[in-house]
């Protein structure tokens, strides 16, 4: 896919100081053509949500029209010149703060940087290592850092342990796959949530049929996928009252973006049917072995059966069949990933204040995020009911 359309004036800053100590070398640009053969080179080493399968779709469609131009910071080894890190910003303004944070706006379930694999540092170096991040990047009051995992898939991510990085009650969680569903069911699997799986399927069978699962092989079938599960998912926050991005324009043209260009490869829709009817709709990213579910939902007229649950489980036996060497359930503690033999893995969040204009920016923001949690925590319901009523007027 083409580098989308977006503003990115020339940026060539380089921290290199003649006593510089740091075994790196720290450049940053704002030109996608410039960054790309590090991305490339680094690529296999990230994940989905910092490929540029995930990311381009995301300026065209978010980041421009809502004033964030990309940042691409690059780490080399000052030794043999070998690019070890490459961090995939985004550069905005907000009540005159300009602030570099990873591409999300509540989409990208990882922020991280790309890191080569055998990429091993002391904290002393990570520390002079950040420096040069900083000192390479003109004009920013702060970085804002949400949502880094502290590993991915088993490998851990070095830049979580910058000493303002702080532990988050979030968790995000993977199902290693075995070889074989009777292994899954006998290793991975309670015995309780093992019955009860098959309980539910069974449930779900003796009213509506046979179930199948269905990958869309055709362009046309994962655009008509989507909007399945796009008018189950709407249909399903209506009756909770639930804020639904895919209501928001720029938000489905997002995703709507991300079924046209990275359709087949990257992403995957399908469909858990009977018959003819569909029954649930699953969204995911092929990201090398692991499938990465980033949006499911189903029939709500059906969900005293359980049908999520039942095609989430048809969905790892169709994985575990194809080969696939992992599930990532991604971010979120909700308690139905913990009936399908998941395992947690931390993340961590934080800010670094460049100037004292940041400094004011972080203060606010921190003491803003705990009166919201304080409010939350007490009016539930309240903003429930506030959400409901909303809903219809979302565009």
């Amino acid at each position: 896919m083409s580098a989308p359309s977006v503003p990115m004036g020339g940026l060539a800053s380089q921290a290199v100081r003649p006593a510089d100590p740091s075994p790196f070398v720290v450049q940053a640009t704002r030109d996608f053509a410039i960054a790309a053969p590090v991305w490339s080179e680094l690529d296999p080493a990230g994940s989905a949500f910092q490929t540029q399968e995930w990311i381009k779709p995301w300026f065209m469609t978010l980041g421009v029209p809502s004033g964030a131009e990309p940042l691409f910071v690059t780490a080399r080894a000052r030794a043999t010149g070998r690019p070890v890190a490459l961090f995939v910003l985004c550069v905005r303004r907000r009540w005159g703060v300009r602030i570099a944070e990873f591409p999300d706006f509540g989409v990208s379930d990882y922020n991280m940087p790309i890191c080569a694999p055998d990429l091993a540092v002391t904290d002393a170096e990570l520390a002079a290592l950040w420096v040069g991040v900083r000192d390479a990047v003109p004009g920013v009051d702060v970085f804002w850092f949400d949502k880094m995992p502290e590993a991915l898939y088993g490998r851990p991510v070095p830049f979580a342990r910058l000493g303002w990085m702080a532990p988050i009650d979030l968790r995000c969680w993977t199902l290693e796959l075995p070889a074989s569903r009777a292994l899954y069911d006998s290793q991975s699997l309670k015995a309780k949530d093992r019955k009860e799986h098959k309980r539910k399927r069974r449930n779900l069978v003796e009213r509506l049929g046979e179930l199948q699962l269905v990958e869309a092989a055709t362009r046309e079938q994962a655009q008509a996928f989507y909007r399945a599960l796009k008018a189950m998912r709407a249909e399903r926050f209506r009756r909770q009252g639930r804020r639904d991005l895919l209501r928001i324009r720029r938000f489905a043209r997002f995703y709507e973006t991300l079924v046209l260009t990275g359709w087949p490869g990257f992403v995957s829709l399908a469909l858990v049917k009977a018959g003819d009817a569909p029954v649930a709709a699953i969204m995911g990213l092929r990201r090398g072995g692991a499938f990465v579910l980033i949006m499911h939902s189903f029939n709500a007229e059906l969900e005293q059966w359980s049908p999520g649950v039942v095609a989430l489980d048809a969905l790892i036996t169709y994985l575990i069949d194809k080969g696939f060497r992992r599930c990532d359930f991604t971010t979120g503690n909700e308690s139905y990933k913990l009936q399908f033999g998941v395992t947690p893995g931390g993340m961590r969040q934080g800010h670094d204040a460049v100037t004292r204009k940041g400094r004011l920016y972080a203060a606010a923001m921190s003491r803003w995020a705990g009166l919201r949690q304080n409010l939350a925590c007490k009016c539930g319901g309240l903003a429930r009911l506030l959400r409901r009523m909303a809903t219809p007027r979302w565009r």
